[in-house]
């Protein structure tokens, strides 16, 4: 199996899925009762994969609505937000694990009197990394988020 799809799914569980409930309570935030009449949307754990269905059902008829063109171009700009999220949110998870890793070989190493120096680096590259993954992801996600409320709150009214 290979370690980029098992790196997503781990991407996908722990901060995708996590981060939803936060994203339906901004959609319900935003666009009001006239986003869902449901006075428990986003605002129950039980019923956040049933919301969030509903969020992608409401956002789908808002595409089918539109003309060729225009549904064209939204489902372009959506697709690559959403591509950038996962393919961030993923490099994060990435860089988490070699962190870890990097820094056991640093305990290792000193434990053996090897010179850790390139341990260092590896250490100071890995957070670099992991702080640009970091500082994207949210960028993306919220960029996403603002993207879909917008055009939402335009078809809803």
């Amino acid at each position: 199996m290979p370690l980029g799809y098992l790196i997503y799914q781990i991407y996908f569980v722990f901060f995708w899925s996590i981060r939803t409930k936060d994203s339906l309570n901004k959609f319900r935030t935003e666009l009001g009762d006239k986003f869902s009449p449901d006075t428990t949307f986003g605002t129950l754990y039980k019923n956040r994969n049933n919301d969030y269905y509903y969020l992608e059902h409401v956002w789908h008829s808002m595409l089918l609505e539109q003309d060729e063109g225009i549904r064209a171009y939204l489902e372009g700009r959506y697709r690559h937000l959403l591509s950038t999220v996962h393919g961030v949110g993923t490099l994060f998870v990435s860089a988490t694990g070699s962190l870890v890793l990097v820094f056991l070989l640093l305990v290792r190493s000193l434990i053996t009197g090897e010179e850790p120096l390139l341990f260092y680096i590896g250490i100071a590259m890995q957070i670099i990394i992991l702080a640009a993954a970091a500082l994207n992801y949210r960028y993306f996600s919220d960029n996403l988020r603002a993207f879909q409320i917008s055009m939402l709150n335009k078809y809803l009214s």
